[in-house]
Formats: C-alpha cells, structure tokens, sequence
C-alpha cells in the first residue's frame, strides 16, 4: 500500500469548480428564482381577483358612475362651438363603459313591453258615441199663425186667409223691401219664406300630413343637444341611485339561474 492510495483531509473540502454556486450551475440557480418569482406573481394576481370580497369589483360601479359624470359635467359646460363634440365624447364614454348592457336592453326592451300588455289583459277601442238627449219639443205656432211648426227641420209655411185680423208691416232698408221675419215661433234659423236653413255640411277629415326627414340647422342641433344633455345629467347626477342599479344589474348578470329540481318517483308511485 502506498501513501497516494489515501485520501488526506484537506483533499476532501476542496472546492469542486469555480463555476458553481451552492453546489448549483448558475444557470439552473436563475431559472429556479424566476420560476419562485412567478408563482409568487400569479398567487398575488388570483388573490387581487378573486371573486369573494374583492374590492375593486365593488369599487367599479362607482368608478364607471364616475366617469361618465366627469364627461356628462364637460358636457354641461361647453360652449355652443364645442357642445357637439362634448357631447360626442359623452356618448363614447358611456358605450366604452356600459355599451353591452345597452344593447341588452335595447333588444330586450320592445318584446317586453308587449309582454307587459298582454299579461294585463286589456286592449284599446273606440269608445261609442253617446247618444244625446232629445231636443224639447218647439213652442206651439201662435193662434191665427200661417206656419205650422213641428220640428225645426220640418218648419213649413202653408198659404192661405189667416184666422183672424192679420197686419203686414213692409219695412225698407235702402229702398228695397225686406220681408218680416217668420212668426212661427220655431226656435233656429229660417229663410224669408220660413223653411229652415239647411246647415253647412261639415268638412272631410283631412289625413294626417306625412312626415319627412330634414336636416337640423346649426342653431336647432345646439338646442336640441343642449336640451339632451340636461336631461342626461340630471338623471345621472343622483349618484347613490344610478350607483345601486349598477351594482344591482351587475349582480343579475352574475347570477346562475337556478333549475328546478325534478323529485324522483320510487318503483311503488
């Protein structure tokens, strides 16, 4: 046996290489730490997002609420030059914000009104004329009269000697002969000659006039947004209402519906 056959103590801690960090290749060392780093990244994303009590999905009906009031305040305002493209940006903003949830209820909006109508069971007709009273009967013609008087349509005059003393009374107007005015005692109008005047017939309904679509002029388009984004803001201004039905749509949207269970029957039902 030689000396060289064993192992001194000192040759035993020696250094394996001067590439080696922990007894690890540099290389697997750095892949090890970013892999650590990653996993640390996605564990913080899940718990920033995750569904039970995260605070930013309650803070968002109240960031969109107020989003769309610092535009609908820009709007309010802007000048008459810089209404239409204020107003503009309004709407970009609230389609950026709420645009999916308006078309949901732009489409579901019209069948559910006549869901509505229809479930009150009611319809609209034309309601039936009443009839009116019957007119009182006209005062009996005065004794000695020449008109005999029924009803004023019927109002005749008939010819013949009066039954007693009669008095003619000619009056002039301008020289030309006018005659009396009837004695009958029939209530209405009546010509000379006492048969009653026929009223005007009445005109025919004219139809409605159809309507055609022209282009605003530059003063009616200003009031016309004017008038819109007014109207707008006053609705959005009251923000703990328009903040509770944000939440409460964005509640119904993330709600499962719910199936009803089907009991089961045993062989003996």
């Amino acid at each position: 046996m030689y000396q060289d056959d064993f192992t001194t103590p000192d040759t035993i801690y020696a250094p394996a290489g001067g590439d080696m960090m922990l007894g690890l290749p540099p290389l697997l060392l750095v892949m090890l730490m970013l892999l650590v780093a990653a996993v640390a990244a996605l564990a913080w994303w899940l718990g920033r997002n995750s569904v039970s009590g995260s605070t930013r999905d309650d803070a968002a009906p109240a960031e969109i609420h107020r989003a769309i009031l610092a535009a609908s305040s820009a709007a309010m305002a802007a000048s008459s030059n810089e209404l239409k493209s204020r107003a503009q940006a309004l709407r970009d903003v609230i389609h950026d914000r709420l645009g999916p949830v308006l078309d949901l209820a732009k489409g579901i909006t019209p069948p559910l009104k006549g869901l509505d109508e229809a479930l009150k069971g009611e319809k609209k007709v034309e309601a039936k004329a009443v009839a009116p009273a019957p007119a009182p009967a006209p005062p009996a013609a005065p004794s000695g009269s020449a008109c005999s008087c029924g009803k004023p349509e019927a109002c005749t005059c008939r010819s013949g000697p009066a039954a007693g003393p009669v008095t003619v009374n000619q009056v002039y107007i301008g020289g030309v002969p006018v005659a009396p005015a009837p004695g009958c005692g029939c209530t209405g109008s009546h010509k000379p000659d006492c048969s009653h005047t026929a009223a005007a017939p009445k005109p025919d309904p004219q139809p409605a006039p159809k309507t055609e679509t022209q282009a605003m002029t530059g003063p009616e388009q200003v009031e016309a947004l004017a008038r819109a984004v007014r109207q707008f803001h006053d609705h959005w201004l009251d923000g703990p209402a328009r903040i509770r039905e944000l939440k409460a749509a964005r509640a119904a949207l993330s709600r499962r519906p719910t199936t009803p269970r089907t009991r089961s029957h045993g062989p003996g039902h």
